[in-house]
C-alpha cells in the first residue's frame, strides 16, 4: 500500500474537465452573437466551437507559462448533438487545439451523454452505441463499459478497461445514458390497436408525434452489472490514489430553477451512492446541466470507507453564455505529502480570439480528500449552548447502551451558558432539593479551596491552593500571565500531584479532572479541560459549570486591563466517557458537605433529635431526613463508578447523640446513634468493596443492609418530631 512505500516522491497531477460540447450543431444553433441582420455570413460568425478552440489554445499557453502539463482530459458526455456521428469525429480536432499540451488518447476519458446515444433504439443494443463506438472508442480514448456491448451475460467482457490510472489518481468512466431516449412499450393489445389506427388514418401526424413524445423518456440510470464490474476493478487500485468517477448525469441538484419532467434524477441513485461510498470515491465529475457547481455529497452504505465525496459539475457555453462563462474545469491533485491528497478545482472561463487566461483561472475548491478514519477515531460533540451539547450526550448514551467510550470531546461555543444546569438535566422528581439549588451548591463545593482535617480534595484546592500553604494559586498566575501577554499559551493549571496522588494505590483518590488550559483568541477567553474519566449524563454539566465559573472570574479580572475580553468556548476532553442513570460517586452527599463547611450545624440537628423542647425541632428533624434521602441507595443497577456515600457526616451526628443520650433517656438518641454508626460501617464496607471486589456485589450487599435501617430511621425521626414534653434528667442533688 502507498502508506508503506519507502520510494515515495512528491507528485502534482492536473486534469482537464470538459462537458456538453454539443459538436455538430447547425450553424444557426452554434452562433453565440446577437445577429439580427444577415450582413455577416454564418461561416464568419462567432460560434461556440470557435470559442471552444480559442479557449483551449489559450489554456495551452497558460499551461506553458506556468510550467504545467495535463496528465489527462475528462469529457463527461454530450460530445455531439442528437447522436450525430459528425460530432464524435470532430472531437479529436477540437481537443487538438491544446497542441503540445494534449495528452495521449489513452489518457483521455470520454463518457456518453444523453445526446450521444441513438434515441428510439433498444437499450444495450449495438445500434444505440454504433456512432459512439466508431467515433470515440475507435480514437483510442478510455470509455465506460457499454450496456449490452461489453458483457457476456452478467460478467464483464475482456478488452475494455473503463479505468484511467495516473501516478496519484484514478478515473473510473461510468455510462449513465443507456436508458436515455427509450420508448415506453404499450401493454397488451394496445400496440396492435395503435398501428391499426395509423394504418387506417385514425391518427394525424401531429397526434402520432405527440404520443411518441410522451412515450419517450430521458432516463439516467447506471446498470447494476456496471457497478459490480467497476467495484471489482477499483478494489485492486492503490488506496493512496485519489479516486474519481466521471459520468454525464448529476447526482445532486445544481440549479435553483424548477425542472418539471419525468426522471430528472438517476433512477437508482441510492444504489449508486452506496457504490461510491463503498468504493472510496473522493471526487465525482459530471455535466448535463451546463451549470458550474462544486458541492459535497454524503455517501451511504454499511461498509463505506469515506462518508463524503466532492461533486463537481462542469459548465459550458452556448446561447447567451459566451466569454467569461465557465467552459472547463481544472482538477489539480497535490501529493506532496506521503499519504494525504489535496484536490483543488479551478474554473476556466471561455475567452475570445487572441485573449489570454492569465489571471482569469480561479480556484473554487481546495481541500484534502476525505480520508477513512483510523481504527481509533475520536468523538466530537459541539453546540452553541450547554443544553445543545448535553442533549447530544444523552442521545449518545442511548445509542451506546451506556457502554463506556473513549476520546470524547465536547465543545460549548457559548461558555457562560454552562453556569446553569442544562434544561435536559434529569433531576429526580422526588428529590426535595430544587435542581438549581443543588447544582449551585455542588459546583461551589468542588470549587471551594478551603481545606479541613479529613476533607477530601476539591478542584478548588488543587487550582487555588496547590501546596496547602496558600502560596500557589494557579488561576491567579494564569490571569497574571494573560494580562501581560494575551497571546501566550502558558495558561496551564494541573490538578494531579505525583508526590501525593499514588496512582498505583486504588485506595488513594485523586482528580479525574487532570488539566486545565486557558487562552485568549480574538478577544475571547477559551478554556479546555482534560479528564482521565468523566461521567457524561450527570457530572459533565457540573464540571462544565466549574470551568464556566473559572472563565467568568478570569474575564472579570482581565477586564481591569483589557476591557474588550469576552467569554469564549469551553472544551472538555474525556479519555474515558461513562454514562450513568443517576448521580455518580463524586456527588459528595450534603451531610458531608455540611460537616466540612459547618459541623456545628450538624450538632444542632442532633440536639433536635434528643430534645423535644427546643424551638424549630421539627424543622431540624426534617433537615436531617433530607440529608438521609440525599444519599439513600436505590434499587437497580448501581452507578457506573459507584454510589456517593457519606464518610464523615453520619459519624458527626452519631457522636453528638452519644453525648446526649444519657441526658435524654426517653428520646430516640441512643437508637438513632447506633443506627448511624452501623450505617457508617456499612458505607465503609461498600467503599472497600468497590476498590477490592466486585462493585455490583458490593452495591447489592450495601443496598440490602442500608434500606431497612433507613426505613427504621425515618420511622424514629418522624415519631420523634411529634413527641413533646421530653426534657433532660435533673442531676442528683
Amino acid at each position: 500500500m502507498l502508506d508503506h512505500r519507502i520510494d515515495w516522491q512528491p507528485v502534482m497531477s492536473l486534469l482537464l474537465h470538459l462537458s456538453d460540447l454539443h459538436l455538430a450543431n447547425a450553424p444557426a444553433e452554434d452562433a453565440l452573437g446577437d445577429y439580427k441582420i444577415e450582413a455577416i455570413k454564418e461561416e464568419g460568425r462567432v460560434s461556440r466551437v470557435r470559442l471552444l478552440k480559442y479557449t483551449l489554445k489559450a489554456l495551452a499557453a497558460w499551461l506553458a507559462e506556468n510550467n504545467a502539463e495535463l496528465d489527462g482530459v475528462i469529457v463527461t458526455g454530450d460530445i455531439t448533438t442528437r447522436g450525430a456521428p459528425a460530432g464524435f469525429h470532430q472531437l479529436p480536432g477540437l481537443l487538438g487545439a491544446l497542441g503540445a499540451a494534449l495528452p495521449e488518447p489513452q489518457h483521455i476519458v470520454v463518457v456518453p451523454g444523453n445526446h450521444d446515444v441513438t434515441w428510439g433504439t433498444e437499450p444495450g443494443s449495438e445500434e444505440r452505441y454504433r456512432a459512439f463506438i466508431e467515433g470515440v472508442r475507435a480514437a483510442g480514448y478510455v470509455t465506460p463499459l457499454l450496456d449490452g456491448i461489453d458483457y457476456i451475460g452478467d460478467d464483464q467482457a475482456t478488452g475494455v478497461n473503463p479505468l484511467f490510472t495516473g501516478s496519484d489518481f484514478m478515473v473510473a468512466a461510468v455510462n449513465s445514458a443507456d436508458m436515455c431516449g427509450v420508448i415506453e412499450p404499450f401493454k397488451g393489445d394496445a400496440a396492435a390497436e395503435f398501428e391499426r389506427l395509423i394504418a387506417t388514418g385514425g391518427l394525424s401526424e401531429e397526434l402520432q408525434t405527440q404520443i411518441r413524445r410522451v412515450r419517450t423518456y430521458d432516463m439516467p440510470r447506471i446498470d447494476y452489472r456496471q457497478m459490480a464490474a467497476l467495484a471489482g476493478l477499483i478494489d485492486h487500485i492503490d488506496t493512496g490514489l485519489v479516486r474519481i468517477v466521471a459520468l454525464h448525469h448529476h447526482l445532486v441538484p445544481v440549479r435553483e430553477e424548477e425542472e418539471v419532467k419525468p426522471f430528472e434524477a438517476i433512477v437508482n441513485l441510492g444504489a449508486f451512492n452506496v457504490f461510491l461510498g463503498e468504493s472510496g470515491i473522493d471526487l465525482v465529475v459530471h455535466g448535463h446541466k451546463h451549470v458550474p457547481q462544486v458541492q459535497t455529497l454524503a455517501l451511504t452504505g454499511p461498509d463505506a470507507e469515506r462518508r463524503f465525496a466532492v461533486i463537481s459539475s462542469c459548465g459550458t457555453i452556448g446561447g447567451t453564455a459566451g466569454t467569461r462563462h465557465e467552459l472547463a474545469k481544472l482538477i489539480k491533485i497535490d501529493s506532496s505529502l506521503p499519504t494525504l491528497r489535496r484536490v483543488e478545482i479551478l474554473t476556466v472561463p471561455a475567452v475570445g480570439a487572441g485573449s489570454k487566461l492569465r489571471g482569469k483561472i480561479t480556484s473554487l475548491y481546495d481541500q484534502p480528500t476525505w480520508r477513512a478514519p483510523g481504527v481509533n477515531p475520536i468523538t466530537v460533540i459541539s453546540g452553541a449552548t450547554i443544553t445543545n451539547v448535553h442533549e447530544q450526550l444523552l442521545e449518545m448514551a442511548r445509542e451506546a447502551e451506556r457502554i463506556p467510550m473513549h476520546d470524547v470531546v465536547c465543545v460549548v461555543d457559548q461558555g457562560p451558558t454552562a453556569l446553569e444546569p442544562p434544561t435536559t438535566y434529569r433531576w429526580p422528581a422526588h428529590d426535595p432539593t430544587p435542581l438549581p439549588d443543588w447544582f449551585d451548591d455542588i459546583v461551589s463545593w468542588w470549587q471551594d479551596p478551603a481545606r479541613a482535617v479529613g476533607k477530601p480534595f476539591t478542584h478548588g484546592q488543587r487550582l487555588r491552593d496547590w501546596s496547602g500553604d496558600q502560596t500557589c494559586d494557579q488561576l491567579n498566575a494564569i490571569t497574571d500571565i494573560l494580562a501581560s501577554d494575551t497571546g501566550t499559551s502558558r495558561g496551564i493549571a494541573v490538578l494531579l500531584n505525583p508526590e501525593t496522588d499514588k496512582i498505583n494505590n486504588k485506595a488513594v483518590d485523586f482528580p479525574s479532572f487532570s488539566l486545565l488550559h486557558i487562552w485568549i483568541s480574538d478577544q475571547a477567553l477559551h478554556c479546555s479541560a482534560f479528564f482521565r474519566k468523566q461521567e457524561m449524563a450527570f457530572w459533565w454539566p457540573v464540571n462544565a459549570a466549574e470551568i464556566a465559573r473559572i472563565q467568568a472570574e478570569a474575564v472579570r479580572r482581565l477586564r481591569l486591563t483589557h476591557e474588550h475580553i469576552t467569554e469564549g468556548a469551553i472544551r472538555t476532553y474525556a479519555s474515558e466517557a461513562v454514562f450513568s442513570d443517576r448521580l455518580p460517586k463524586v456527588d459528595v452527599p450534603r451531610i458531608d458537605r455540611q460537616f466540612w463547611r459547618d459541623p456545628t450545624a450538624l450538632r444542632v440537628l442532633a440536639v433536635g433529635v434528643a430534645d423535644n423542647t427546643i424551638p424549630g425541632r421539627s424543622n431540624d428533624i426534617t433537615t436531617l431526613l433530607s440529608f438521609m434521602d440525599d444519599w439513600a441507595p436505590v434499587a437497580g443497577a448501581p452507578p457506573t463508578d459507584g454510589a456517593a456515600v457519606p464518610v464523615r457526616g453520619l459519624g458527626a451526628v452519631a457522636e453528638m447523640l452519644e453525648a446526649l443520650m444519657d441526658r435524654y433517656p426517653r428520646s430516640p438518641a441512643r437508637e438513632v446513634s447506633e443506627m448511624l454508626r452501623d450505617m457508617e460501617e456499612a458505607n465503609k464496607a461498600y467503599l472497600n468493596g468497590l476498590n477490592t471486589g466486585d462493585p455490583f456485589t458490593a452495591y447489592r450487599q450495601w443496598l440490602s443492609r442500608q434500606q431497612p435501617k433507613l426505613a427504621r430511621l425515618r420511622e424514629l425521626l418522624i415519631s420523634a418530631a411529634t413527641v413533646a414534653g421530653d426534657s433532660p434528667e435533673e442531676e442528683d442533688s
